[in-house]
């Protein structure tokens, strides 16, 4: 406010002076951004999405999506742990196999004995089934009776070290039922991770395949079983042929369709009869025509 002073003394006059009215001048960039906003969309609709960077694995059954600069981890990850399980299944099967052959070399070994005794009492009863009892019997009836006793004492001593023999060879049946068992169970899991399509329809395949490969019945038989880490190889032996006769069927040319052959049209529809099988009409028709019609 501004204070004017007249020039007569005594009168004064305050005047008051308007403030200045400043306009907003938009700038360049204000119009740009109005201009953007009344088009109708804003910078949001403008902008361009932003690349996915993630990706897909799969986790004991269930998919996640990771950063793609994780996913190498991941996976490698995950080619340890398939590593080494395979590589803990294949000690597994050695020392099934260990152990079965430690329990037959224990058997062998307890029975060893047994097999000895019986042995040597089937020889003792053979030199008694030998004996003329009835000569013996008419001479001695006293050492008579005392070489029957013997002989029923051998004889029961043989039904018992026999009856104890045929219970081990049982039990040791037994427990290599139960652990071939087991190795089955273990095998088919084995090869049901590693082979998800496994079934008992491609065991007989890669069995026929392995057989047409120049293997025996024999090397094959129980190949599922005792060493399932072959028939992963056998598989994907397996796929890689079905594979190369693809490739090779379909770079084989493939044969041109046989083209028809043109037939060559005589310039004369009718062919000329010999005078002697004409008709009537006919002979007729060919004189008029031979006389030039007249």
């Amino acid at each position: 406010m501004e204070v004017n002073i007249a020039t007569n003394p005594g009168q004064a006059e305050v005047a008051e002076t308007p403030e200045p009215q400043v306009e907003e001048v938009a700038s360049p960039e204000n119009e740009t951004e109005t201009e953007g906003q009344s088009e109708g969309g804003g910078f949001e609709q403008e902008q361009a999405q932003p690349e996915d960077d993630t990706d897909e694995v799969e986790h004991e059954g269930k998919k996640y999506r990771i950063p793609k600069a994780v996913k190498p981890l991941v996976m490698m990850n995950a080619d340890y742990t398939r590593k080494t399980q395979s590589l803990a299944e294949e000690r597994k099967a050695h020392a099934a196999e260990r152990e079965q052959f430690q329990q037959n070399a224990r058997f062998y070994a307890e029975t060893l004995q047994d097999q000895a005794r019986l042995v040597h009492v089937d020889d003792q009863l053979k030199q008694y089934q030998a004996l003329n009892w009835q000569e013996i019997w008419n001479q001695d009836p006293i050492n008579a009776g005392k070489l029957t006793s013997q002989f029923q004492a051998l004889q029961a001593q043989r039904q018992t070290l026999a009856g104890e023999i045929q219970g081990k060879q049982q039990k040791l049946h037994f427990e290599a039922q139960q652990s071939y068992a087991k190795r089955e169970e273990e095998s088919r899991a084995y090869l049901q991770r590693e082979i998800p399509e496994w079934s008992p329809d491609l065991d007989v395949k890669l069995s026929k395949f392995a057989i047409d490969q120049g293997f025996t019945a024999d090397q094959i038989k129980g190949l599922a079983v005792n060493s399932p880490q072959s028939v992963k190889i056998l598989h994907l032996a397996f796929v890689g042929k079905q594979l190369m006769d693809k490739q090779r069927a379909a770079a084989k040319p493939k044969p041109q369709p046989a083209q028809p052959v043109p037939q060559v049209k005589s310039s004369r529809s009718n062919t000329t009869k010999s005078p002697a099988d004409m008709s009537v009409e006919e002979m007729a028709k060919h004189l008029k025509l031979g006389s030039g019609g007249r």
